[in-house]
């Protein structure tokens, strides 16, 4: 006639030891994430994933460069959302080729090229994901005997540079 009690209680039984899991669960990552953040609120990050994003969006809103040319992945969008969209770089690198550009790489920079007021952003060569970008430009500027010049450097907390600021002049 006691069969009934067993079947009531099976289910807080079972119900115990979950809650003790999701516990231990939250509180693993929870301690987790803490100390991941302390370690950010030290070091900023790294790379291309440091706080130097935020030099670089705050530079060129400040400078009011709404439209530099982003030569690299990744600059783009952080920028955009930092700067509440005052400032759109411009991605003209290609995804055709990670190792070097794309045939029409040099035909879509030009325009921007003609423009001495243009900046470009790219990452610090150690950083470049799409390379030879810079690199190209700078053999089609020395062609015309123009030269270029690095404006200025965003680094992370190490000092190492992650994001560089160029101007091309006759």
């Amino acid at each position: 006639m006691n069969t009934v009690f067993p079947n009531r209680i099976l289910p807080y039984l079972l119900l115990a030891p979950s809650i003790l899991l999701v516990l231990i669960w939250i509180g693993t990552d929870a301690g987790t994430t803490i100390r991941y953040h302390r370690i950010l609120a030290v070091s900023g990050g790294y790379a291309a994933h440091s706080d130097a994003i935020y030099d670089l969006a705050n530079y060129l809103d400040s400078e009011s460069f709404t439209a530099p040319v982003a030569l690299d992945w990744g600059i783009d969008a952080p920028v955009q959302f930092l700067t509440a969209g005052r400032v759109n770089p411009i991605d003209v690198f290609g995804y055709a080729r990670i190792d070097a550009p794309d045939p029409g790489f040099i035909e879509r920079v030009e325009p921007y090229l003609q423009d001495w007021q243009t900046i470009y952003v790219a990452h610090a060569p150690e950083n470049t994901i799409f390379k030879g970008r810079l690199e190209a430009m700078t053999g089609w500027t020395a062609e015309r005997s123009w030269r270029w010049f690095e404006q200025i450097r965003f680094g992370q907390r190490s000092g190492d540079a992650v994001y560089i600021v160029y101007r091309f002049m006759e």
